[in-house]
């Protein structure tokens, strides 16, 4: 009336209706296809939220602005509702009633579990559901049972052949906007909401719903189970109390393994995870629980959840109970994870027994096994000073031992545990021909976990040699093949490397961020070893930028804990001559040379024996000096990186200069320093040349030539200045004072 009228009215008129109600007898279509030849006549179909506006929505209740918390919460009641706000507003309500959400300091914190079906949803769709007949809702409660989408032909098998039955289904569940076709999929459909289809599915009685699963399951088997993997171990992992155990564990393993090709780590965790879930306890099958939670524990490992630890442990009480040997070896290997160290510098007596156990454990002779398994002990015995010669004994016999035996797979593991393994000062060269061996096997074989191991390797091996150019390039490839990887491990290791290589360049801004970046892993891989590794790079900004006084607490808290690192006493050796706090260089310059500089020859002996050199030059030990000397000199030619990479201190000619300088030779100084700086400056980095020229006034004044003392200062100040070193600024401004 108000629309026909001849006056004009200012007046805006709202109506609303529920169109899936709505059918072509009721009274109201005929008013809106009138209304339709009306102008000023809007119509709008009303949607659900989008995902942003649930955020939004979500945040408004919960008085907070929009986090990470209240964003993936967001996301996941938006998948469950589509928007829809009064499911939105149903949901929330019995999350915080449930105490799914609690707040904590006035902030929602969720806690774990599924959404769950409210009860207000349930009584809402419920009445939708109603209106329809009870032959569609049997063929949709077939359809929730196949998952939130489905299609037409395998509803059709599973409901006997009744294609009419379920089309008629499917074509009033559609007029009554319960399901809807997949746009540019013939046959496929999918619930408009998930509630919807978690309605339908909760009302099924138990005992059907098993045999539901069951029919779908053998539905499935029948046509291309290849192409239906997850969908059966879904099915049949259901179904599994209805004798269906033995395709539960074979699909949800097919569903595992090909998540784990599409490198979906958790998806493979929560495969294997559900098929131990649903093992029969009393079944006494040790054997099939020991290999799924050696299993389970390799997909914790790649999705970087500490917990692999425990399914490798159980896994090898039930070896035991089933006597099976080479499960029991299989387990304590993986019980190290997928490289040979679990945290530098510990030593894993856990570990290693089990280690032990399993080669008595394995038949005697050659095996890929036990070739692993005394790999592994070498890796464990790494940090332990006293093993050397065990170690490196126990290195070569598995090497041997592996290449005897034709199993690629286990030698490629016996690769990487035998290049840490033989890891120590002057065998950089043949750690180099190792790593490409493993690089070119591992690349033969497919795999990219081996393929990043072997590049982190070589690249560390030629930059020890002194091949920056090759170095470099291995940086490019290993994080390439990282970010395919996508392990957390795998993006530590990124951001370290490319932390590493940024200090190389002196871009501090861009170390700064890559530190920052590293820290976002920490809790996905060995915090110990992210955390050392941390350290070293924080300390060597410090260094340049100053600060570095700050650090002494946390060394002297490394040396504490990791006393099969002497490194972190060296380290302190490093700030107090860097700093200018010299009696403290010479306090632990003693402790270390109470028996003659006998560092554990390691990965961290080159290091070590560097930073006791520059110390020994700063306070004058000409004793020390000689020793030094003595030491470095044969390993000029290297140049001394700190920790997988972290960092590169630059060539050994540098601290074998200083080590010559402190026992009075100034002429090898001469030399030894002359070279260091041509090569970091052929190498293009700006910040080991100053660090060069620095070191080369101390020496220059130490032999009274304040000239060049003078001109090298003046260099280091200017460019130290206008990059912002203001660390290594002071510490070169100090020479002349001294």
């Amino acid at each position: 009336h108000l629309l026909r009228g001849e006056d004009a009215v200012p007046v805006l008129v709202i109506g609303t209706y529920r169109d899936t109600d709505l059918g072509r007898g009721h009274p109201l279509a005929e008013l809106l296809a009138d209304l339709r030849r009306q102008p000023h006549v809007e119509r709008v179909d009303l949607r659900g939220l989008p995902a942003d506006g649930v955020a939004e929505l979500i945040g408004a209740a919960a008085g907070q602005d929009l986090d990470a918390e209240i964003a993936s919460l967001a996301e996941e009641v938006w998948g469950e509702t589509e928007g829809n706000p009064f499911f939105v507003g149903q949901i929330l309500r019995h999350l915080v009633e449930t105490g799914a959400v609690v707040q904590e300091d006035g902030r929602w914190v969720r806690r774990a579990g599924e959404l769950g079906l409210p009860e207000g949803v349930r009584e809402v769709i419920g009445h939708r559901l109603s209106r329809l007949d009870d032959a569609t809702n049997e063929v949709l409660a077939l359809a929730a049972v196949l998952g939130r989408e489905f299609d037409a032909e395998t509803l059709v098998a599973a409901s006997d052949g009744h294609a009419e039955l379920v089309f008629d289904a499917l074509e009033q569940a559609e007029q009554a906007r319960l399901v809807t076709g997949t746009r540019g999929r013939p046959g496929r459909y999918s619930f408009v909401h998930a509630l919807v289809r978690s309605t339908l599915y909760e009302e099924l009685a138990t005992t059907r719903r098993l045999r539901l699963h069951k029919r779908v399951g053998e539905v499935l088997e029948a046509r291309h189970p290849e192409r239906h993997a997850d969908e059966l171990a879904h099915h049949w992992c259901e179904a599994a109390v209805l004798d269906g155990q033995v395709r539960a564990v074979s699909y949800a393993r097919q569903a595992a393994a090909r998540a784990l090709e599409r490198l979906a780590y958790e998806e493979a965790v929560g495969w294997y995870e559900r098929v131990l879930g649903v093992l029969d306890p009393d079944d006494g099958d040790h054997a099939l629980r020991a290999e799924l939670l050696i299993e389970l524990g390799y997909a914790l490992w790649f999705a970087g959840e500490h917990r692999w630890l425990a399914p490798m442990a159980e896994a090898m009480d039930e070896a035991r109970a089933a006597g099976d040997g080479e499960l029991f070896a299989r387990a304590a290997i993986g019980r190290g994870g997928r490289r040979p160290w679990v945290e530098v510098g510990v030593v894993d007596d856990d570990l290693l027994a089990g280690l032990y156990e399993a080669l008595d454990r394995l038949p005697p002779g050659d095996s890929p096994l036990r070739a692993m398994a005394m790999a592994r002990i070498a890796g464990a015995l790494y940090f332990r000073a006293t093993s050397h010669d065990e170690r490196i004994e126990l290195s070569h016999a598995s090497l041997a031992m592996a290449s005897r035996c034709d199993d690629p797979e286990a030698l490629a593991f016996v690769l990487i545990c035998f290049h840490w393994g033989i890891w120590q000062p002057g065998n950089a060269a043949e750690r180099l021909d190792v790593a490409q061996e493993l690089l070119g096997l591992a690349r033969r074989l497919g795999n990219r976990d081996m393929e990043a191991i072997a590049l982190q390797y070589e690249t560390g091996d030629r930059w020890e040699l002194g091949d920056v150019a090759g170095a470099r390039g291995g940086l490019q490839r290993l994080m390439a093949v990282n970010e395919q990887l996508g392990t957390p491990e795998g993006r530590w290791i990124t951001s370290l490397a490319q932390g590493a290589l940024s200090l190389f360049e002196g871009d501090v801004a861009s170390v700064r961020r890559h530190m920052a970046e590293q820290t976002k892993w920490w809790g996905r891989v060995a915090p110990g070893n992210a955390q050392q590794l941390y350290g070293i790079q924080d300390l060597a900004v410090r260094h340049l930028c100053g600060g570095m006084e700050e650090l002494l607490p946390l060394c002297e808290a490394m040396i504490e804990t990791y006393p099969n690192v002497p490194a972190w006493r060296t380290a302190v050796v490093f700030i107090g001559w860097a700093i200018g706090d010299l009696e403290r260089a010479r306090r632990e310059l003693d402790v270390l040379g109470a028996d003659g500089f006998r560092l554990p020859l390691d990965g961290n002996w080159h290091v070590g024996v560097a930073l006791c050199g520059l110390a020994a030059h700063a306070v004058g030990d000409v004793g020390a000096g000689e020793r030094l000397y003595e030491l470095l000199a044969p390993h000029s030619g290297a140049w001394v990186c700190v920790g997988m990479i972290s960092d590169c201190l630059g060539p050994g000619h540098l601290y074998t200069g200083l080590a010559a300088g402190a026992a009075g030779r100034a002429e090898v100084a001469e030399h030894h320093l002359r070279v260091a700086l041509e090569l970091v400056e052929a190498a293009g980095s700006p910040r080991l040349a100053l660090v060069v020229k620095t070191a080369w006034a101390q020496q220059a004044a130490r032999v009274g030539d304040r000239r060049r003392a003078e001109e090298l200062v003046a260099q280091v100040v200017r460019e130290c200045h206008e990059r912002g070193y203001d660390g290594l600024r002071a510490q070169a401004e100090r020479v002349l004072a001294r």
